[in-house]
């Protein structure tokens, strides 16, 4: 019962997009959700997700503190969210992020091997935000809400 209350608390906010969508920009299949945990409301528009995941923004309006959790190398995730979202490699991803970091502009993002790591991860820290790949949908199913 814990597990599900923690569930239902976990507002999901990139939509769903079914396997057969194609993404305008490169035509890459999109094949996750991006999660979250008391960000701010239930919904995001594209550009507001990029600003967040390229971290333009530090604090939700809430007054939670933007915690970026990223698919690791070992995620199949990661070649989608690189070019999707970043549209860039995994390579130049990394870079932007050592670049960001280095110049001490953010923090490292978390890092997770699998949707259960990243949906654990999200569930315990407020502000949270990462990606889980269309095959776990099952598990927030209910929680799924449109971009606009």
């Amino acid at each position: 019962m814990v597990f599900k209350k923690l569930i239902f608390r976990l507002v999901t906010i990139a939509g769903l997009f079914s396997a057969s969508l194609f993404s305008q920009e490169n035509k890459a299949v999109i094949d996750y959700v991006v999660i979250g945990n008391e960000i701010d409301g239930s919904s995001i528009t594209k550009k507001q997700l990029t600003s967040v995941f390229k971290s333009e923004k530090n604090y939700w309006k809430n007054g939670n503190k933007v915690i970026i959790v990223l698919p690791s190398t070992k995620n199949e995730l990661i070649n989608s969210v690189a070019s999707q979202v970043y549209k860039m490699s995994v390579a130049g991803m990394q870079k932007f992020w050592v670049g960001l970091v280095f110049q001490g502009n953010a923090t490292t993002p978390h890092s997770c091997e699998t949707d259960e790591e990243t949906i654990k991860f999200i569930e315990k820290n407020k502000g949270s935000i990462g990606f889980v790949s269309l095959k776990s949908i099952e598990k927030i199913k209910n929680l799924v809400i449109e971009v606009k």
